[in-house]
């Protein structure tokens, strides 16, 4: 028998914040449907960090402190802002390498993928479901 766990939902809450515009460029680069002119990153669980100016965005190649995780962006509207899951079961978030199950401090690199901060200094966030090397993919708690 195969069983499968999913968090997805449990706990949902999100926000609605401005993105700020490198990250827009990112997703009118990467993510924008030909046939619409759209961006769609429906199912792609991309991670973001709150800025200071109270923006969220991906954070940098190499992440920092800086760069913790906030949420999961849900949703993308064309005006700049987006739908962003800040607490609850997230399922398939992509993590830039493999992560562990258990509380790890996690930051936002700059394709928005999940991150081990190996210094700490983020929230601690559970990792449920850990992302191994041939699949990429972890489910949180946040």
């Amino acid at each position: 028998m195969n069983k499968m766990v999913s968090f997805e939902g449990i706990g949902y809450v999100a926000a609605t914040f401005p993105v700020d515009s490198t990250t827009q460029t990112y997703l009118k680069t990467n993510y924008t449907e030909p046939t619409t002119g759209n961006v769609d990153i429906n199912g792609k669980q991309l991670a973001v960090k709150l800025n200071a100016d109270g923006t969220v965005g991906f954070g940098q190649s190499t992440v920092a402190k800086t760069d913790a995780l906030l949420g999961i962006i849900m949703a993308y509207e064309m005006d700049g802002y987006a739908s962003v899951q800040i607490a609850g079961g997230v399922d398939n978030v992509p993590t830039k390498a493999a992560i562990t199950a258990g509380r790890q401090s996690l930051a936002v690199n700059d394709k928005g993928q999940i991150e081990v901060l190996s210094a700490g200094g983020a929230r601690d966030t559970v990792v449920a479901q850990a992302s191994t090397g041939e699949n990429l993919f972890a489910s949180i708690i946040l």
